[in-house]
C-alpha cells in the first residue's frame, strides 16, 4: 500500500495518522486518553482524530470489560506499514542490486568479515518484468560464519 505524505485522513496529515497507527496496531484496546498520550493533543483533538480513524475504517468501536475503546482493524495494519515514499524505476533498482553484488563479492573475499553472504534473494515487485516503477527492492541475504569454530578465535 502506497500513501500520498501530502494527503489527509479526516483533515489530520497521513504520515501523523500512520505513526499512530503504527503505536495503536500493538494495542488490543486503546481511547481518546491513549490517542492524546501518543501524539501529545488536547483531549477534543483527540476525540476528532479517534472518530476520523473510524470514519476512515481503520478503527472500530470495542467494549472490554466493561470499558469502552477502539480495536484498530486490518485496513489499519496496511496503513501502518504503507510507504510514503516514490516508486523507484526499473534501472535505478539494477543499479542498486549490482551495487550490493558487489559489496557481497567485497566481504566474501576479505578476511575482515567475520561471516559471508551465501545467499541472496531478490522478492517482490521487482521480480514482475512488466513493471517499469516499482515500490521498492526487497532483498534477503543470508550469513553464516566463515571460521567453522568461531568461539575458539
Amino acid at each position: 500500500m502506497r500513501i500520498d505524505p501530502k494527503a489527509a485522513v479526516g483533515g489530520f496529515p497521513a504520515l501523523t495518522i500512520r505513526k499512530l497507527v503504527r503505536r495503536l496496531n500493538d494495542l488490543p484496546n486503546w481511547n481518546t486518553e491513549t490517542v492524546q498520550t501518543i501524539l501529545r493533543k488536547e483531549r477534543a483533538e483527540a476525540e476528532a482524530i479517534v472518530r476520523a480513524l473510524v470514519e476512515a475504517g481503520l478503527a472500530v468501536p470495542k467494549s472490554s470489560r466493561g470499558m469502552n475503546g477502539c480495536a484498530t482493524t486490518q485496513l489499519a495494519r496496511s496503513f501502518g506499514s504503507a510507504t510514503a515514499a516514490r516508486p523507484i524505476t526499473r534501472q535505478t533498482a539494477d543499479h542498486v542490486l549490482s551495487q550490493l553484488l558487489e559489496r557481497v563479492n567485497q566481504v566474501n573475499s576479505n578476511e575482515y568479515f567475520l561471516a559471508k553472504v551465501t545467499k541472496v534473494v531478490v522478492l517482490g515487485s521487482y521480480l514482475r518484468t512488466d513493471a517499469d516503477r516499482l515500490s521498492d527492492l526487497d532483498i534477503a541475504v543470508e550469513l553464516q560464519p566463515k571460521e567453522a569454530n568461531w568461539t575458539a578465535a
